[in-house]
């Protein structure tokens, strides 16, 4: 197997189809060549910044349609000395408070028991829930945006 002089810049690996014969040649010369290629790519200072901004809103996208259809749980803590409350355990693997949660869950106080007397089974607990969740949501992990520049804001 003949190494050759690749342009890596162009991405035409053309040239590495004759080495393509096993995959111990995939593993020790082919991975690598493009590995190397690709990380050049991503590491010039024009791509990067246009690869960071394209990544951010690709993840932005995912957050803001989770935000309209978070997941959660709702249970009641019995608590000895007042009344019991309900709380939601909600799944939010992205960032709140300016961090990540290790496990990707938050706990919302909703509401004591005083206010829903039937518990989880009253009726208008789920949209209380929801507006409540929403409301910390909102407070705890802003949106927040780049312009096209990359500066950050908050809507």
């Amino acid at each position: 197997m003949a190494k050759k002089n690749l342009d890596l810049e162009k991405f035409d690996f053309r040239d590495l189809s004759e080495s393509a014969d096993s995959p111990n040649a995939l593993e020790g010369y082919i991975i690598p060549i493009i590995e190397k290629a690709y990380m050049a790519f991503r590491n010039k200072e024009e791509n990067k910044r246009i690869i960071e901004f394209s990544e951010f809103y690709k993840e932005k996208i995912e957050e803001l349609k989770y935000r309209s259809n978070i997941h959660y749980t709702l249970s009641i803590a019995k608590n000895r000395n007042t009344n019991d409350t309900i709380i939601a355990k909600v799944k939010w693997p992205y960032k709140i408070k300016g961090e990540y949660r290790k496990y990707g869950y938050i706990s919302v106080f909703i509401a004591s028991t005083t206010k829903f007397p039937k518990g989880l089974k009253d009726p208008n607990l789920k949209y209380f829930a929801e507006d409540k969740i929403y409301q910390y949501i909102n407070k705890n992990a802003p949106i927040e945006l780049l312009d096209d520049s990359g500066n950050p804001y908050q809507i």
